[in-house]
């Protein structure tokens, strides 16, 4: 999906909550380290468009993971599929 079309569907307060946590080009994800009180809002705002992943961020307990459990983590990231 296009973003501009996306992001124009999207309520002016969640387009701003966006906006603060936007990847930098050089990444792969579109927003990162968002903090997790915010999930359920972005989580409705991006399962209308699809084709999206949240990765959950924080604390990990083996160092070779990636990414955390939800109920351990402090932030997420999303990735467009």
């Amino acid at each position: 999906m296009d973003q501009f079309i996306y992001f124009a569907t999207v309520s002016k307060d969640t387009q701003e909550l966006l906006a603060r946590y936007e990847s930098p080009d050089s990444d792969v994800s579109i927003w990162k380290w968002i903090p997790m009180e915010y999930l359920d809002r972005v989580r409705k705002a991006i399962d209308s468009a699809g084709r999206f992943r949240v990765v959950y961020r924080g604390p990990r307990f083996h160092r070779w993971r990636a990414s955390t459990n939800k109920k351990d983590a402090v932030a997420f990231t999303v990735y467009e599929l």
